[in-house]
């Protein structure tokens, strides 16, 4: 490859990888929710009591998951490898 096939390469590399960022001014919010645009993080009207049900929710769910996932684990390691039929 040529160095100018080489340096055309690489100018539309970066040009292609500049436009990625690139947000259009004028996007809205679908119609029926709030425009939260721009909000800082953590949202400065949730509540940390909130934020500390919400964490214990999902680490609810997810233990309840592993459990779920050892049970089935357990019952398929319990069966046998074999049938009577």
């Amino acid at each position: 490859m040529t160095t100018t096939r080489k340096a055309i390469l690489c100018i539309m590399t970066a040009t292609a990888l500049t436009a990625c960022g690139v947000k259009p001014g004028n996007v809205k919010p679908p119609s029926g929710s709030e425009d939260l645009y721009p909000a800082t993080y953590p949202h400065p009207g949730a509540s940390q009591n909130a934020y500390d049900l919400e964490m214990a929710r999902i680490q609810g769910k997810r233990a309840e998951a592993e459990r779920a996932a050892k049970a089935a684990e357990e019952a398929d390691r319990n069966k046998p490898d074999w049938s009577v039929r």
